[in-house]
């Protein structure tokens, strides 16, 4: 270089050292550019931006986007592979980066960062522009606003005294721009989403198989599932599974049914009640009930309002196959039932909300109303309901087991929040109990393309995290979930009764603390709604197969 310089014009020396220079230097990483699950949303943020606990991530500079025109960040998701051409589907969104010289906002195309960023929509939706995007990165990309919007304080409210937000820096969108798509968060195996995009695009009130007790939905590819509360829209779109993808699980937790309205002992109703039965809870859900007074056998009562959400949501689908449409004699119905033609979005005593944070919001204001809804559990996703918000919304135990506390004996309903005792009594045991077991939850996990090794890697990184992030027995504890290496049980897995294009190999797989499972075949297969068994009585199982068929039990549905 040195000899260069002596001979070349100075204007050319000066360029090729700046050539070197940019060459040495580290543009911005995208580890994770995200899509899929509200019930996700929050958590993986917060994992995302932690700083302190177990080797954490530390991308402590945040931005959020709420899908305001008015602030100029809205983010969206593109897919262009319906054949009524490119649908957007938009949502909150967050994004993490590490601070670069102390400072998170003096960001350049060329500074040494690290962004993680998710886009919330839904379970399928996320599965589906993961896999539209690895087919090619035009058939599905998410966009983020380049204009240095301003943060909408979704993770770190502007009263959160210990931590804030800040604007999009241009060089972290543009780096976002230019990433392909490379997870999805889903509370739903992806072989279970496949099935909810199949079953949504059969003809509405027909059987998705000779036989099925499962009905079609009658959307058409493309087609669009509408809100009761605003002009938020996701779109059903067809994709195909690819022939390799990981799954990393982050954790089990529970959906808990909620209620809201006029009596301030039980949430809703004229009578006092604590617990619901899933037989119950299927005709508030399939449109039968109506009344408050139902929930105790009694035909009168106030007018109920059941929140549901749209059948692409894992939330949904983990509600669905364990409640409504379970296999067992006397449900066999579905949250959809007597929605043919389809009424979009949904009136009457159901109405459709979308996204966790909807759902959740909407049971908060029913105030004087009363209405019964559900959510995935997370400190964060039900934050907003203090006694100042929801004085009297309460949680509601299922078949008698309650989700949340292992004694219920006393139990009251009340939600925990952060900083009360409720908090610390929260184990979530019964989540992990096959014997004992609350019927409606699900597993978090992200996916991701087994041939993206750096992906995966990063989506472990995110999940080890979040998994950090949670702690349990104190009043300011995080007990969102039971971390995957501490689940006690796993579900039975199957081939879900849809048309060709799934993988035809079935395994439950082996997730959880039974380090010497004979259960060696990697997991395959839709699990939604399985049968709950025991990590030991699958092993056991799978110890009595033969070579090469250690499968576990599977094939079962509740």
């Amino acid at each position: 270089m040195k000899k260069l310089l002596r001979t070349l014009p100075f204007a050319v020396a000066t360029a090729l050292c700046t050539l070197a220079v940019q060459a040495n230097a580290q543009a911005p990483t995208v580890a994770i550019n995200g899509i899929g699950s509200s019930a996700l949303f929050l958590e993986s943020g917060l994992a995302a931006s932690n700083t302190s606990g177990t080797s954490p991530i530390g991308a402590s500079c945040v931005w959020t986007g709420n899908n305001t025109a008015a602030l100029s960040n809205v983010v969206s998701a593109t897919d262009t592979s319906a054949p009524v051409g490119p649908l957007a589907d938009t949502g909150n969104a967050w994004v993490a980066w590490t601070p670069v010289a102390g400072s998170c906002t003096a960001i350049t195309s060329t500074s040494p960062t690290t962004i993680y960023a998710y886009l919330q929509t839904d379970s399928v939706v996320g599965d589906r522009c993961l896999f539209n995007a690895h087919l090619s990165p035009s058939k599905c990309g998410i966009t983020y606003p380049t204009g240095v919007p301003t943060s909408a304080g979704l993770l770190y409210p502007t009263n959160d005294a210990t931590r804030s937000e800040t604007a999009l820096p241009l060089a972290i969108a543009n780096a976002l721009n230019a990433a392909t798509v490379n997870a999805a968060g889903t509370d739903i195996r992806p072989e279970d989403a496949w099935f909810a995009t199949k079953r949504a695009m059969v003809a509405c009130g027909s059987p998705v198989a000779t036989g099925s007790q499962y009905l079609g939905l009658g959307y058409n590819n493309g087609d669009n599932i509408t809100s009761s509360f605003s002009s938020s829209v996701f779109h059903v779109i067809d994709f195909t599974l690819p022939s390799g993808y990981a799954v990393t699980p982050v954790g089990a937790t529970p959906i808990l049914v909620v209620v809201n309205g006029q009596n301030s002992t039980s949430g809703f109703g004229t009578r006092t009640f604590t617990n619901i039965s899933s037989a119950n809870l299927a005709k508030f859900l399939n449109g039968t009930f109506t009344l408050t007074g139902q929930v105790n056998g009694v035909d009168s009562g106030n007018p109920v309002t059941t929140l549901i959400r749209e059948p692409l949501s894992g939330t949904f689908n983990t509600m669905e196959y364990n409640v409504p449409n379970r296999t067992a004699s006397g449900f066999q119905t579905s949250q959809e039932a007597g929605n043919c033609p389809i009424v979009n979005p949904l009136t009457g005593s159901r109405k459709r909300a979308i996204g966790t944070g909807q759902e959740l919001s909407q049971v908060i204001a029913a105030a004087n109303n009363d209405v019964i809804g559900y959510g995935f559990w997370s400190v964060a996703n039900f934050a907003g309901f203090t006694s100042a918000a929801a004085p009297n919304a309460r949680y509601l135990t299922v078949d008698g087991v309650d989700p949340l506390i292992t004694a219920s004996a006393g139990h009251t309903g009340i939600i925990p929040l952060s900083g009360t005792s409720d908090m610390a009594n929260v184990t979530l045991a019964n989540i992990n109990n096959a014997s004992v077991n609350y019927p409606i939850w699900s597993l978090l996990r992200f996916v991701t393309l087994s041939s993206d090794t750096t992906g995966t890697a990063s989506a472990q990184t995110l999940a080890t995290a979040a998994q950090h992030f949670v702690n349990f027995n104190t009043n300011t504890s995080r007990p969102d979930f039971i971390t995957a290496t501490n689940i006690s049980v796993v579900r039975s897995h199957f081939l879900p009764p849809a048309p060709a294009g799934q993988p035809t190999a079935i395994a439950n797989g082996h997730v959880g603390n039974v380090p010497t499972s004979n259960c060696t075949n990697p997991e395959v297969g839709g699990d939604v709604g399985g049968v709950v068994l025991t990590l030991g009585a699958d092993s056991t199982t799978c110890r009595s197969q033969p070579t090469g068929m250690k499968t576990g039990t599977i094939g079962s549905r509740r």
